[in-house]
């Protein structure tokens, strides 16, 4: 793990959008790597936004580093001084020809099609991510609560601390209605 200094000093690509709202219009600045809603700038310039995003990264980072979280780090390997927006993109003829009438459908142009599937994909495989992550918090909770029934908690005054033990009625009750279980299943079938 690097120092506090070495995060605080790595560079980030900064994205500045114009936001408005019932007429109100100011800027925000973020990065990709520390999240858009997370981690962000504003000002009424663009100028001023990147400013307050540098104070608020900083600010951001530090209570990263502080509470012992991963710090998102800038990938090297991404020239984004080549990324001007302009991709080549080679399909069959007939696949043109589908997202042609599909944009025209929608009442977009083609480009705009192409972007809004993009970002979809993506948010598909995000949201994707998302339910993997609470499947497998879902398993660790049940696993807990499984183990959960069968202790008993208690505060022992005597001496002066928590005692937890087996709880023989958890388990009794447990095994009472698996086997209540079983002989239903049992009984449907003679």
């Amino acid at each position: 793990m690097y120092n506090l200094d070495y995060y605080k000093s790595l560079s980030y690509r900064v994205i500045v959008e114009k936001d408005s709202f019932e007429g109100d219009t100011w800027y925000v600045a973020y990065s990709e790597e520390l999240g858009k809603m997370a981690c962000y700038g504003q000002g009424n310039t663009p100028e001023e936004a990147i400013k307050d995003y540098f104070v608020v990264k900083d600010d951001f980072i530090e209570m990263l580093f502080n509470l012992g979280e991963k710090i998102p780090e800038p990938d090297p390997d991404i020239d984004y001084g080549g990324c001007n927006g302009h991709i080549a993109f080679r399909t069959s003829p007939q696949t043109h020809a589908l997202l042609l009438r599909t944009a025209k459908q929608q009442k977009c142009s083609l480009n705009l099609y192409l972007n809004n599937a993009v970002l979809s994909g993506f948010q598909i495989l995000h949201f994707g991510q998302i339910f993997n992550k609470l499947a497998i918090i879902e398993t660790k909770l049940d696993k807990h609560h499984r183990y959960a029934e069968t202790k008993k908690v208690t505060y022992d005054k005597g001496i002066g601390s928590v005692v937890t033990t087996i709880d023989p009625f958890a388990e009794v009750t447990q095994d009472y209605w698996l086997a209540k279980e079983n002989n239903k299943q049992l009984e449907g079938v003679l």
